[in-house]
């Protein structure tokens, strides 16, 4: 049986930023739309610092800036709304 861990699971991974991460860097249009739906849903609960930290390493790295620009086009377009 696995061992259970002492601190709640969502301090221990960041597992909704992580999944952003993820899909940001597929880029896929579908990935795009669910990124999008995921920041609404979590709007004002997801650590967006360090969202962008990871997704600034990956496009350099990557060499895809236009993966980070989308990604701040849509925060963008979030804040918008309120």
């Amino acid at each position: 049986m696995p061992k259970r861990l002492k601190t709640p699971l969502r301090k221990a991974i960041k597992v909704l930023e992580d999944l952003i991460i993820q899909k940001v860097t597929a880029g896929r249009s579908k990935d795009w739309m669910d990124v999008e739906a995921l920041l609404l849903r979590q709007r004002g609960k997801l650590d967006k610092s360090d969202i962008t930290n990871w997704l600034s390493q990956f496009a350099e790295a990557l060499e895809k800036p236009e993966m980070l620009i989308e990604y701040r086009r849509l925060v963008e377009k979030i804040n918008g709304l309120t």
